[in-house]
């Protein structure tokens, strides 16, 4: 995890509260977890200093990156946090209006990374018993296959082999409603 965190140049990139250079020493903390409320308090303050109205900012490349590099390593007291960052990251947006409002930042670019972590998205699903960790999983299978092409199919693959499953009775509408999202026009 040192290199991946190594690569960036933290003070330089902008947030919402101004600098990133406190970020590495946070995923650090989350990534030392050693229960659930040490991993919510690293996450909670990772997320406070990274986001603000769902905008992303220019250092939401860089937390992605180290986000997905993370779940490589990731104490099951982290893993919820650490999906949740990667969620939000997802789910966020560049403002139109001054898109460089919080330093260069492209969605795009925030997906690609996002979309790296797939395969652990995958496994944690598979294994996860967490309730809100499965849901979040099924939202970053979602998302990663809508924006990637060449994954959409896997994706599709997965979600349809979930929903067979007893233990996955209780996200029915939610993998349905990702199936609708992955499927094609033409599919529809």
């Amino acid at each position: 995890m040192e290199l991946q965190l190594s690569r960036h140049n933290w003070p330089t990139l902008r947030t919402p509260k101004g600098n990133a250079s406190l970020i590495p020493h946070l995923i650090q903390d989350l990534l030392n977890s050693e229960n659930h409320e040490s991993a919510e308090a690293a996450g909670a303050r990772i997320e406070d200093i990274l986001f603000a109205n769902g905008l992303l900012c220019e250092a939401s490349l860089a937390v992605a990156e180290c986000m997905v590099h993370a779940l490589w390593k990731c104490p099951d007291a982290a893993i919820p946090f650490a999906l949740n960052i990667l969620i939000d990251i997802a789910d966020g947006s560049v403002t139109e209006a001054d898109p460089d409002f919080l330093g260069k930042v492209r969605y795009a670019d925030c997906m690609s990374a996002v979309a790296l972590g797939f395969p652990a998205y995958v496994e944690i699903l598979d294994s996860e018993t967490d309730a809100s960790t499965r849901a979040i999983c099924i939202d970053l299978i979602c998302s990663s296959g809508v924006f990637l092409e060449r994954i959409r199919n896997q994706a599709i693959y997965y979600l349809t082999q979930v929903l067979k499953q007893p233990s996955m009775l209780d996200y029915r509408i939610l993998i349905e409603n990702s199936l609708r999202a992955l499927a094609k026009p033409e599919d529809t």
